[in-house]
């Protein structure tokens, strides 16, 4: 072999390696955003099966106060339910805490620091927003068996991806549900 021959060699070699380890870095990096989305699907299908289970073994004879108004809209970020008459039943809150990012669960109003957490977020997702609006019956009445939920998660920029400028972008998912009471 002359030494031109082992230097176009060498070239060739370190290009398809370059091209290599490009290609596995690239791979890592959809592996990553990849399990990111995964994570904030299966999160978010996790919290709203706890909403779910939790809001249909209330009753629709009692009713559901709102409060915790978002300004300028019709959307609360707490509600009180029950599932049942008082003083069988405690009246029962689900709130969410927008200074840690956390969806939470009162069993009982009336005493307090028994407050359970529904969910709380860490560094690779973040409940961002929840809340909560009525539903309407035809005729613009408010139907008191349902109740329709709204979340929205993000991954807090931990999946990599970029935005034009190259700063960090996060992955927002929303889900939104409406859950009917089935305890009379």
């Amino acid at each position: 072999m002359t030494l031109v021959e082992t230097l176009i060699g060498s070239s060739i070699a370190t290009v398809v390696i370059g091209g290599v380890i490009l290609l596995v870095w690239q791979v890592g990096n959809e592996q990553r955003r990849a399990i990111a989305d995964a994570a904030l699907e299966e999160n978010g299908a996790i919290l709203q099966d706890k909403i779910v289970s939790l809001l249909r073994s209330m009753s629709a004879t009692e009713s559901v106060i709102f409060s915790g108004q978002i300004s300028g809209t019709a959307f609360y970020q707490r509600v009180v339910l029950a599932r049942g008459k008082t003083p069988a039943y405690p009246r029962e809150e689900i709130y969410f805490d927008a200074t840690n990012f956390r969806l939470m669960h009162d069993p009982d109003r009336s005493v307090t620091g028994n407050d359970v957490a529904l969910f709380s977020g860490t560094n690779a997702l973040v409940l961002r927003n929840a809340y909560f609006y009525p539903s309407l019956k035809s005729g613009g009445l408010l139907d008191s068996a349902t109740l329709n939920v709204s979340l929205t998660f993000d991954d807090n920029g931990l999946a990599g991806r970029r935005n034009s400028t190259g700063a960090a972008r996060t992955t927002t998912v929303s889900r939104a549900f409406t859950v009917s009471f089935r305890n009379p």
